[in-house]
């Protein structure tokens, strides 16, 4: 059984639909393989198919034992999938009315800051401290090289910083790109032999190629012998 087809099927699937109602957040490279937070390594899954991602990525990483206790802790107790989506739904349920109105301790109340302190007052003491112009709503408050009270950047710097992710952005893609070509010019058949060579898995990078490299989705790759068929439609 191909069990990286099967996990990398979840996958693509995931990506393409978004989930109403309950869903958990799954590392698509896993943190212990070099996985990171980054957008672009995380999907919503149903409990169902979290519990079923975990089990394939056992069989795909067998010596890898941080994976094992992870799929371990989600099936202790040797449910099935359906049973651990039942009673992670049913758990969710519950947190949420036990944390609902006075049973939230964040009822009736709000956070303000300045670039002095952070406070948790109640509703009326944040409209009067929001109203006056002495704090801002949320954790975070510093005071702007331009006077501004805000929580992070003002206008100036955030339209800076816009600008600083694009760049960033920009130089990613064409350092993917250039991989890709790497990668077709050199005598690697196999993306997942090419993958090691840079450090890296072969998930990660089919991943980036599909996104950034616009003829990618025109090669056709059959099993692991990807340039050796290698052939555009």
């Amino acid at each position: 059984m191909d069990y990286k087809k099967i996990y990398q099927q979840i996958i693509d699937r995931a990506r393409s639909r978004s989930i109403t109602g309950y869903k958990e957040t799954h590392h698509i490279i896993p943190r212990c393989l070099g996985g990171t937070d980054d957008p672009m390594n995380l999907v919503d899954l149903t409990p169902e198919e979290h519990y079923v991602a975990h089990q394939l990525l056992v069989k795909i990483h067998a010596d890898n034992g941080r994976l094992l206790y992870a799929a371990v802790m989600m099936c202790s107790n040797r449910i099935n999938n359906k049973l651990y989506g039942w009673l992670r739904r049913r758990l969710s349920d519950r947190q949420s009315t036990a944390m609902a109105g006075s049973g939230n301790n964040m009822f009736d109340k709000r956070w303000v800051s300045n670039e002095v302190e952070t406070k948790l007052v109640s509703v009326v003491e944040a409209e009067k401290l929001l109203g006056n112009g002495q704090y801002i709503a949320g954790k975070i408050a510093v005071r702007a090289p331009c006077g501004c009270l805000v929580k992070k950047r003002c206008t100036n710097h955030e339209q800076k910083r816009k600008s600083t992710t694009e760049r960033k952005r920009k130089e990613f893609v064409q350092q993917t790109t250039l991989l890709f070509d790497e990668f077709l010019n050199s005598d690697i058949e196999s993306i997942t032999q090419f993958a090691k060579m840079k450090n890296t898995s072969q998930p990660a990078l089919t991943q980036v190629w599909k996104k950034y490299i616009p003829d990618y989705s025109n090669y056709v790759s059959h099993g692991k012998s990807f340039k050796k068929h290698l052939t555009i439609e």
